[in-house]
């Protein structure tokens, strides 16, 4: 029955604008609970390109994990990039052929902020502090 209630949460989600939310409820086993939350990034172009990326958080029990990649970003290789939530800095990534990519794991110790709708990710170039991608989970 859980099992059930929990497709049928998650297809009200899909077909209501959540799309890319996925929540469960504690496995019948016992279990920990486990949640997941993927957001695109987007910002204007630069120098004719336009940047991509995404930022996923996930949960399972009391461990946490955020993963926030970029792509398509047309600055220097080695120009460093912070990552903020809600304006806070919570890790940095080197930028290597307009690619970077940051994960943070409470399982390896990492700072790790707890993720709940309406957060802001944004990505911000150093030394410009010029935010070149963002997306609100």
């Amino acid at each position: 029955m859980k099992q059930l209630l929990c497709v049928v949460a998650w297809l009200a989600l899909i077909c209501f604008g959540a799309g890319n939310v996925s929540l469960s409820p504690a496995r019948a086993d016992g279990g920990a609970s486990k949640t997941a939350a993927r957001i695109a990034l987007v910002g204007p172009a630069i120098a004719g390109r336009r940047p991509e990326g995404h930022a996923e958080f996930r949960t399972e029990g009391a461990l946490r994990r955020l993963n926030v990649e970029v792509e398509k970003v047309n600055l220097a290789d080695g120009t460093q990039l912070e990552v903020n939530v809600n304006g806070t800095t919570v890790g940095m990534m080197k930028l290597a052929l307009g690619f970077g990519k940051i994960e943070l794991n409470s399982k390896n110790g990492a700072a790790v902020p707890a993720i709940k709708a309406g957060d802001v990710v944004t990505v911000v170039a150093l030394p410009s502090q010029t935010t070149i991608l963002s997306g609100t989970f």
